[in-house]
């Protein structure tokens, strides 16, 4: 079964970084992708701020979803590249990752996720290069 029709069955169960990490998926179609994730205790530094890793992983996912759901059956991808600009910090609440598919090349597709908080504040921006392979 291809990730988008396991995500179309089983929603989040079907990545279990998802499930572990307690995100949900909010929209997908082509080429666009936003996720959330709940703001927890156990993602926190020591200073109590959101581990600025999850905002990087959590935009990861949103610019992969978004590409596999632009991307052919016989197609697979995987991050080459990932740059994340920190904006401001967050402690508590829900975080949101909208992935964007830029440019898909051939073997290469450019993309942007933006993370914001529930008012729509900006937290982060980041950028990926995703190769692009047969399966």
């Amino acid at each position: 079964m291809d990730y988008i029709s396991a995500i179309k069955e089983f929603g989040r169960d079907a990545n279990p970084f998802f499930r572990e990490m307690d995100i949900a998926i909010v929209s997908y179609e082509h080429g666009s992708a936003t996720l959330s994730m709940l703001i927890t205790p156990k993602l926190g530094n020591g200073a109590g701020w959101l581990t600025g890793g999850m905002y990087a992983a959590l935009a990861d996912e949103a610019m992969a979803l978004a590409l596999v759901s632009s991307s052919s059956l016989d197609e697979r991808s995987t991050t080459i590249s990932l740059s994340t600009q920190f904006i401001k910090g967050i402690r508590e609440g829900i975080i949101f990752a909208k992935g964007t598919l830029i440019r898909k090349g051939r073997q290469i597709a450019f993309l942007e996720a933006i993370v914001t908080d529930e008012s729509g504040l900006v937290l982060a921006r980041c950028q990926g290069s995703f190769l692009i392979m047969p399966k």
